[in-house]
């Protein structure tokens, strides 16, 4: 099932083509007003069913190659299988398509309608035919397939007043430009995200594959709070552009400096309290991994300052940059890995993990700097890192795994310290700034 899930997050790279990414740049654009937003979407929409239908068409003539050469592989899979995994990573993106049209629109209510749909109600029906045993595997991916594709019409009645079904060459060739980078960036991140666990299996074996994930699992939670943020910010951002030319820098900066302090106190929160939470929760069979949770949890720190430090880069739509770098943070993790695995185990896969995420922080912001500049609050970044190196090194000082009264009051001092830190940083910052934005 796994390898199913995974071939179909890759299908689904070319069938999106970098289109979501293309119409969240230029849906706020100032060169569109509300009809040409329409055929906006409507070319996009048009575009994503053409990719569709070719990847379709490929893979049902490529089914029996493709089950054929699985097997000489070690993977056994199935024609069944092998166009469910297409058929689903078809209509998931048609989803996403539609979801990122009502995210555009400030659509609340629909977008969470639509996601209940979509994400719970067909799962949920897909695991009940596993349950009473009316579907295999793949069965189950074609539940999961077919149960979305039911809901796809009721997507379009939900975007039917944002968009005008008119294919427009012109839109198109700015849309594909603009786009297709981000599916050499998506295939990047796919390895990105899993080159750790491959290496580790070859060099560590499969138990420190297995402590590995754990590891980032849990730092994924931290994760979703900085993938939640970026789908929010994301469309305010390039409103903001179009809305407000003369203080959309200023805000851009607030707003970094903002993230940044209150991901701080996330990660450290999460990172001060390692030991215990993986001993709480996986009974002390996984202690061995809190230092690479602390490790990958700042990763997800710097993660989430790109959401804002990269949008140079976006604005001025050289999106090539973002596939270079992507690639670029690919070999700096594999190298990473080929020294620091033999010697460090899953704190080197984190140490390179974290080199890579580096790299691409300080890579987003020269690259963006040089394309659109935007003035940021360098001293209060500067505090802000201080203190989140602070709590890094307090949560390896502080480290303990079993539960104690004094430990844990300890900790939470040092939190409360933290807080106040950042909020004496903060301070008067953002009345001061909005208040020259709202004049």
């Amino acid at each position: 099932m796994e390898i199913l899930y995974v071939s179909s997050a890759m299908l689904g790279f070319f069938v999106r083509g970098g289109l979501n990414n293309s119409i969240q740049r230029y849906y706020w654009s100032e060169q569109y007003g509300t009809q040409q937003k329409k055929i906006l979407v409507g070319t996009g929409l048009l575009m994503v069913s053409a990719y569709a239908v070719v990847l379709l068409v490929v893979m049902f003539l490529l089914r029996d190659w493709l089950v054929v050469i699985s097997g000489e592989l070690g993977v056994v899979l199935t024609a069944v299988g092998v166009l469910a995994m297409t058929l689903l990573a078809v209509v998931t993106q048609f989803q996403q398509f539609f979801l990122d049209v009502m995210r555009l629109g400030f659509l609340k209510l629909s977008f969470l309608g639509f996601s209940l749909c979509c994400r719970i109600t067909v799962y949920v029906g897909a695991f009940l035919l596993v349950f009473f045993g009316v579907a295999d595997v793949d069965g189950f991916i074609l539940a999961l397939a077919i149960g979305g594709l039911i809901f796809l019409p009721f997507g379009c009645y939900l975007i039917r007043r944002a968009i005008q079904l008119k294919f427009d060459s012109s839109v198109a060739r700015i849309l594909f430009k603009y786009g297709y980078p981000f599916i050499f960036v998506d295939i990047a991140y796919w390895l990105f995200s899993s080159i750790d666990r491959w290496m580790l299996a070859s060099m560590k074996g499969l138990d420190s594959v297995g402590e590995y994930s754990v590891a980032w699992r849990m730092a994924s939670i931290v994760m979703f709070i900085s993938m939640a943020f970026g789908l929010a910010w994301s469309p305010h951002a390039i409103k903001l552009k179009t809305d407000l030319p003369e203080q959309y820098k200023q805000i851009y900066s607030v707003v970094l400096t903002a993230v940044l302090a209150v991901f701080v106190l996330i990660a450290g929160c999460a990172s001060i309290f390692s030991g215990e939470i993986l001993h709480v929760l996986f009974a002390g069979k996984y202690d061995s991994v809190a230092l690479a949770l602390i490790i990958l949890v700042l990763c997800v720190v710097l993660q989430a300052t790109h959401h804002v430090i990269a949008l140079g880069i976006s604005l001025e739509g050289k999106t090539h940059w973002f596939a270079r770098l992507a690639w670029f943070a690919v070999l700096i993790n594999i190298v990473g890995n080929y020294f620091f695995l033999p010697i460090w185990g899953v704190n080197g896969a984190a140490v390179s993990t974290l080199l890579s995420y580096v790299f691409l922080t300080v890579a987003y912001y020269y690259i963006s700097r040089k394309l659109h500049y935007i003035p940021y609050d360098y001293m209060r970044l500067a505090l802000l890192f201080f203190v989140l190196c602070a709590l890094v090194v307090f949560s390896i000082m502080l480290q303990t795994y079993e539960l104690s009264f004094v430990s844990i009051f300890l900790k939470v001092f040092v939190l409360i310290v933290a807080a106040f830190f950042c909020l004496w940083i903060m301070r008067g910052y953002l009345d001061l700034t909005l208040l020259r934005v709202m004049k």
